[in-house]
């Protein structure tokens, strides 16, 4: 499992019943975490979420995902700042709002069908 910064103990948490998890994944390409300024946010909140999708704790779990900060998002592409100089996976693509949110909406989301030890809809 992955061993995010934000969830240090999560490998020896005890296990309880989940029924739903909302995951909230912010479109700050950007930003660090506080916590430890090396990590990039997306790309943290990616790991952590692919961690939760592939736990077979969790499997039968339902997991709610929702994308925040579009208003951070807006404000650092119109201020020029480039995708692809914070997360080289984002290639040669638009520097638009629309085409970042395509982007990384579709990043996170086939993570439950490849990594989920059950199907996911």
């Amino acid at each position: 499992m992955y061993n995010s910064p934000c969830l240090p103990l999560a490998n020896s948490l005890p296990i309880i019943p989940v029924q739903a998890i909302i995951f909230l994944a912010p479109l700050t390409f950007n930003l660090t975490l506080e916590e430890d300024p090396t990590v990039n946010r997306i790309e943290d909140s990616m790991m952590i979420w692919k961690a939760i999708c592939s736990n077979r704790v969790l499997e039968r779990t339902t997991i709610i995902l929702f994308m925040n900060k579009m208003d951070v998002l807006a404000t650092a592409l119109n201020s020029g700042l480039r995708v692809r100089d914070y997360v080289p996976s984002y290639g040669d693509q638009p520097n638009d709002v629309p085409s970042v949110v395509k982007c990384m909406s579709l990043l996170p989301c086939p993570a439950p069908l490849f990594n989920s030890p059950c199907h996911r809809l």
